[in-house]
């Protein structure tokens, strides 16, 4: 019964936490794109849809990742990288979490079968159940 109700969880958790990244992004975008023109032409000038290449996404990850925002004097740029690296690995750690411990959940390849086919506890078929 739990596995039924935390996959669900989990998938919302993460479509939020999806969506807080792209404002995040955004905001991210925005301060170098207007206070750090260099650093945003270093990156490929991205934006969340129309400027988001395969380069640009590694070059921005490697500005973040790399922590590479350390090396500009703005508080409220580390303050957001910071914030968005940590946030990265929490989101990457639920991922996986659901990507590879879902499946050894107990109950949880019968939960993901269609309802005509999934058998209660007893083994039998529910339409042969009395």
């Amino acid at each position: 019964e739990i596995m039924k109700m935390i996959f669900p969880v989990i998938s919302l958790v993460m479509m939020a936490m999806v969506v807080v990244w792209f404002i995040l992004m955004n905001r991210l975008f925005r301060i170098l794109r207007t206070r750090h023109p260099a650093t945003y032409d270093s990156i490929g000038r991205p934006t969340l849809f129309l400027n988001n290449s395969i380069k640009n996404g590694l070059l921005t990850t490697r500005f973040l990742l790399g922590r590479h925002y350390r090396k500009i004097q703005d508080p409220e740029l580390h303050s957001l990288c910071g914030f968005l690296n940590v946030f990265f690995w929490i989101y990457l750690a639920v991922f996986a979490s659901a990507t590879f411990g879902m499946p050894f959940a107990e109950g949880f390849e019968d939960s993901m079968k269609p309802p005509n086919q999934r058998l209660e506890r007893t083994g039998v078929p529910p339409a042969a159940q009395p």
